[in-house]
């Protein structure tokens, strides 16, 4: 994978470091599509993101996932929402994740296809990558507060492009 344009003078890399990727393994990663969020785990693993996973799965279903998709060596920190007060939209899952990772909610990253998971993204402080599962809901208010919003969905995400957002926006 080329990191051109990543390791520059701009200290894009050292921006990205601190901040913290949050994953729903039952949204992007548990569908067919999931190689291109194992492109871009792989990618912010490579250059020592820290990462967790948040989900309104139970923890049964989260680590099926995981194990499956073979990200659980990447993806160790995983928060289910039937391990906090409130499922989405309400920020819980999120928050809890940012706290057993030791990072500020203003520093996260999530990435999200659901409108609730955007919400619960926004109202933690967190900046969100949308990635609707249903393109047609891109429209959805809640998609509004995305940092990116990736209208075409999984067809239109690929790690590299994403990776760079974040760079960028760091």
């Amino acid at each position: 994978m080329s990191t051109q344009g990543l390791t520059g003078g701009t200290g894009a890399i050292d921006r990205i470091r601190p901040s913290l990727g949050i994953l729903d393994p039952m949204s992007t990663l548990g569908r067919t599509s999931f190689v291109f969020d194992r492109k871009f785990v792989e990618l912010l693993a490579a250059e020592g993101v820290p990462m967790a996973v948040a989900s309104g799965s139970s923890p049964a279903a989260i680590e099926a996932i995981l194990t499956g998709t073979g990200l659980a060596a990447h993806l160790t920190t995983v928060v289910s929402a039937d391990e906090v007060a409130h499922g989405k939209p309400a920020p819980d899952v999120f928050l809890e994740a940012a706290r057993r990772l030791g990072a500020d909610p203003a520093d996260c990253v999530v990435l999200e296809d659901a409108a609730p998971g955007a919400a619960a993204a926004h109202a933690a402080g967190m900046r969100c990558v949308a990635i609707p599962y249903v393109a047609a809901q891109a429209d959805d208010p809640a998609f509004a507060t995305a940092g990116l919003l990736l209208r075409g969905g999984q067809g239109e995400f690929t790690a590299q492009a994403t990776y760079d957002w974040l760079a960028r926006s760091a």
